[in-house]
């Protein structure tokens, strides 16, 4: 981002960044979050020791996958002249839609993969590509902004960078699933997964409602910018949006990993070693994140200018107010703890809630208040959210409790 940034002017780093926002929301409409899935059932299957069956399902969420990848495709190409004119206000261009709509068919086996590596506790793996990546990223971004510091030439870089990086995870994870004798091409064994077939397809359809909602959530700001505002006032809020999605960014990866093992300890009945878990998590988040929201809204008028130049100074009053939606970071282990206990229902209950409110406050405040406006709203979601986290988490404890002691009772009737 900083490469960008620095070579490239305003307009043309919020025109970029709302093409890649655009496209990537289509893409997520049509994903259905099936490394979710993968993390749920695959612990299952390993314990019941049945390589056919975790085949299957491997089978099954490739071929969701790339179902959504050609779909998602399909209506990048066809609908990109009414997607432009929709976000004609942010600059945005019907030829960067289609140029980017390859990156649909990229994202093809990915989140299997990363999905595999996590459950077989390969973290190692998923680090390196991720940072690999992100070298790639910045090397391939800096050769594209000395030769031509355009959009066009900005939105080719990104797609060499994750063409790179499909190429080398799809072929180490190639690799390892032979090695583990899983069979994640075809369709043959998804006929193993016997009676789980609709429980996996349930769970993976409420899994695509949730993710939809929290990546609607996430993007809806940038994306109702594009539609009220200027590329230059997208450009100067993506610069305080992305500063805070980089801590963010972190919490991401620590839901990654806590939550197989959340499923792994639902799975074997420790629920108070669930519980003693979420504890742990929130407490050492809610003494750290809180202090680094007070320092950074105070540091922030000396850091953003000096980093991203003078002309992001608007960026730091956005950044003081959106720093605070990292609060939510205290239920960091929520969205993997209702769907490890079955509780998808509540979850896309609490996240329709959420992007609901959101959408209706973006539209109220951005046109009169712009960029503010949206970053009040996304911080008033965060609370929203956080109050329905916390209602549904007291609900399933009384719910897991009441489970835990029905045998007690009827003993000693």
């Amino acid at each position: 981002m900083l490469v960008i940034v620095h070579f490239c002017d305003v307009a043309t780093f919020g025109q970029f960044s709302l093409t890649v926002s655009v496209v990537l929301a289509v893409i997520q409409i049509c994903d259905c979050r099936i490394w979710e899935t993968l993390t749920k059932f695959l612990p299952v299957f390993s314990k019941d020791d049945s390589p056919n069956s975790q085949s299957g399902l491997i089978q099954l969420c490739v071929l969701a996958d790339s179902i959504a990848g050609l779909i998602a495709f399909a209506v990048l190409l066809s609908l990109s002249p009414l997607i432009s004119a929709l976000f004609a206000n942010g600059g945005l261009e019907a030829q960067w839609i289609r140029l980017m709509a390859p990156l649909a068919l990229l994202t093809l086996f990915q989140e299997p993969l990363l999905a595999f590596f996590r459950v077989t506790e390969r973290f190692h793996y998923q680090t390196a590509f991720r940072t690999v990546l992100a070298t790639v990223r910045l090397l391939v971004s800096f050769i594209a902004v000395m030769i031509d510091p355009s959009v066009e030439a900005l939105l080719i870089a990104e797609l060499i960078t994750r063409s790179l990086g499909f190429v080398g995870l799809s072929t180490c994870g190639w690799v390892l699933m032979r090695r583990e004798k899983i069979h994640p091409i075809g369709v043959r064994m998804i006929r193993d997964l016997g009676d789980q077939l609709p429980v996996v397809g349930k769970y993976m359809l409420l899994g695509n409602f949730v993710g939809n909602m929290r990546f609607i959530s996430a993007r809806a700001d940038t994306l109702v910018l594009g539609v009220f505002t200027s590329p230059e006032i997208v450009a100067v809020y993506e610069i305080a949006k992305r500063v805070v999605e980089q801590v963010s960014g972190l919490a991401g990866a620590l839901y990654m990993a806590v939550f197989p093992e959340i499923s792994r300890l639902v799975a074997q009945g420790q629920h108070e070693e669930v519980r003693r878990l979420r504890w742990n998590i929130s407490r050492s988040i809610l003494v750290t994140i809180v202090p680094a929201c007070v320092l950074g809204t105070l540091i922030a008028p000396y850091v953003i200018p000096a980093v991203f130049g003078p002309e992001y100074v608007d960026s730091v009053p956005l950044f003081q107010v959106l720093i605070w939606q990292l609060l939510w970071l205290v239920f960091v282990w929520f969205s993997g703890w209702v769907l490890a206990y079955g509780y998808a229902r509540a979850a896309f209950l609490c996240s329709l809630v959420e992007t609901l409110l959101l959408i209706a406050m973006l539209l109220a405040f951005v046109p009169i208040y712009g960029a503010m406006g949206a970053a009040f709203a996304m911080v008033v979601r965060s609370l929203v959210w956080m109050i329905l986290a916390g209602t549904v988490t007291r609900m399933g404890d009384s719910k897991q409790r009441s489970v835990a002691l029905a045998p007690v009772s009827s003993g000693h009737r």
